[in-house]
């Protein structure tokens, strides 16, 4: 998890999401990867432009509709 997560830090553009000045496609994979990782006890400290990214993304209410939190089991 962390060589991806550590790539993706290495890739990330200086814009306010993945895909740029809007969220898009990269940022509905990162939230995830993201979340898993905080599951999974992995230290986010080397990925600061990833973790503000998917802080602006817990913002916007689409994003907050879906967190895994907020979605039921089946």
């Amino acid at each position: 998890m962390a060589d991806g997560l550590a790539a993706m830090e290495a890739m990330a553009p200086d814009a306010l999401y993945l895909a740029g000045e809007t969220p898009g496609l990269p940022d509905l994979c990162l939230v995830p990867q993201l979340y898993n990782a905080r599951r999974n006890a992995v230290p986010l400290d080397a990925y600061p432009k990833l973790v503000a990214i998917d802080a602006r993304c817990a913002g916007l209410e689409a994003f907050a509709a879906a967190h895994p939190d907020r979605v039921g089991a089946p």
